[in-house]
């Protein structure tokens, strides 16, 4: 089932809709190649996964150090990722409604001036896109596939 989720990232509210499977899949693993040699030696920081553990609060104080890691990353590799990350997303931007993020120019319009907003609405994108991976759950069985096993 494809999950949407809301997000207010400063003064703007962010809609991020879950990519279907066919395109996540892929991206999952252009994520894993491009960024997964940066950020591999920093989940030592987090420790024995705990599935208990306050992952935003780790995040934080690792934050620094992800910095760091990701300096390393090729910039035309987050220019093709960030894009792909948005294409599903939408922001009610004030006086425009909402603003689909899957051209360049509505990306241009939002995010002029707000880096830190485009990069936050990026990692949203992530945690709606690969929860199962960063919450350790297991997403819940669509009821039509749950129906149709017990057949």
């Amino acid at each position: 089932m494809i999950k949407t989720d809301n997000r207010t990232i400063g003064d703007l509210d962010f809609t991020v809709t879950q990519l279907p499977a066919s395109k996540g899949y892929p991206l999952f693993f252009k994520l894993l190649k491009h960024l997964g040699p940066v950020l591999a030696p920093l989940l030592g920081q987090f420790g024995d996964l705990d599935p208990k553990m306050d992952v935003k609060a780790a995040l934080k104080r690792a934050l620094p150090s992800i910095v760091m890691a990701l300096a390393s990353v090729d910039p035309l590799v987050m220019e093709q990722l960030g894009p792909e990350l948005l294409a599903n997303t939408q922001v009610n931007l004030p006086g425009r409604g909402l603003v689909q993020l899957n051209n360049i120019g509505n990306r241009d319009l939002v995010f002029s001036g707000r880096i830190k907003t485009m990069l936050l609405a990026i990692v949203h994108s992530i945690e709606v896109n690969f929860a199962d991976f960063i919450e350790g759950n297991e997403p819940a069985v669509p009821q039509s596939l749950e129906t149709a096993s017990a057949s």
